[in-house]
């Protein structure tokens, strides 16, 4: 079965690839919903990172952990670019859509499966651009124009010759 917090909807769920990021890592998280799929949905490096460590220091660290918040940095620029876009964010939906579009494949050493390995350029590219709007002004002809005119004048009463307009005193 696959193992919490995956399960929970609208989510995205990452495991690591090894330092070569061809293959997933040896400690890498790995869920199947079934015996020809997965049910994680992205991997991006994990091995041989460099971050900072204790003693303000830098080295190089392994885990999910890590590749997870590299997915986190392209999923906010996903949703910043479809923004700027359209005016909306996009549904989780969406982003994962393109996270896999833009993925490229790595294998598991363990399972034989393929899972998406992370791309955010391609990602990026598989965002939509808006549809222009093309905007016409009504077509009317000359005689359907002289129509409207001649009926707007002849709709204004002339005032009475009676009628005089002076100051108060």
């Amino acid at each position: 079965g696959v193992g919490f917090p995956a399960i929970v909807p609208d989510t995205i769920s990452v495991t690591s690839t090894d330092a070569t990021g061809d293959q997933l890592s040896s400690t890498a998280q790995r869920i199947s919903s079934t015996v020809s799929d997965s049910a994680t949905d992205i991997a991006a490096p994990g091995e041989g990172l460099v971050a900072p460590v204790s003693g303000n220091q830098f080295g190089t660290v392994d885990g999910t952990s890590f590749a997870t918040s590299q997915v986190t940095g392209a999923v906010v620029l996903l949703q910043q670019i479809y923004q700027s876009r359209f005016g909306h964010l996009p549904t989780v939906a969406q982003l994962d859509t393109w996270l896999q579009e833009g993925s490229d494949p790595v294998s598991d050493p363990i399972t034989h499966l393929s899972i998406g390995r992370l791309d955010v350029l391609k990602a990026a590219g598989s965002i939509p651009n808006p549809q222009p709007q093309v905007l016409t002004n009504p077509t009317a002809d000359a005689q359907t124009i002289s129509n409207a005119v001649a009926g707007s004048i002849a709709t204004i009463a002339p005032l009475p010759r009676s009628t005089s307009l002076s100051a108060p005193n």
